[in-house]
């Protein structure tokens, strides 16, 4: 699940969950075009008929994530990208975004600590935070 994630001073002043057009007006940073949440984020908007502005796009989380800390803007994403960051506050979406995230693994061979440890990196606990 996406979270709106940003600098106090950047996050809309209003309490509770967000409703996508109530962010036409907010500044974002985000992944490429075609990147698979971004994608995900422009379908959504896209549904909603919100337009947003995105001037900044970079190829990083550590990036990304310096980027909103700095104030540039705001961004949508999973929470576990996060990590033990409290410089960020995160608000949840009125209508919960996701996306599919798909491992392929050899069949027959035993799974590999690496891939375990993407696994984990990638998923997150299903709880309302």
């Amino acid at each position: 699940e996406l979270h709106l994630v940003g600098t106090p001073e950047l996050l809309p002043r209003r309490r509770g969950r967000f409703e996508l057009n109530g962010l036409s007006d907010v500044t974002f940073v985000d992944f490429p075009t075609g990147w698979g949440v971004r994608t995900a984020v422009d379908q959504a908007f896209a549904a909603a008929g919100v337009a947003r502005r995105v001037p900044i796009e970079v190829a990083d989380v550590g990036t990304l994530l310096q980027l909103v800390r700095a104030g540039l803007g705001v961004a949508l994403l999973p929470r576990s990208l996060l990590g033990n960051d409290d410089t960020l506050q995160v608000r949840r979406l009125a209508s919960p975004m996701t996306w599919r995230v798909v491992m392929a693994l050899p069949e027959g061979r035993p799974i590999r600590a690496a891939a375990n440890a993407f696994a984990d990196l990638v998923t997150e606990p299903r709880s309302n935070p």
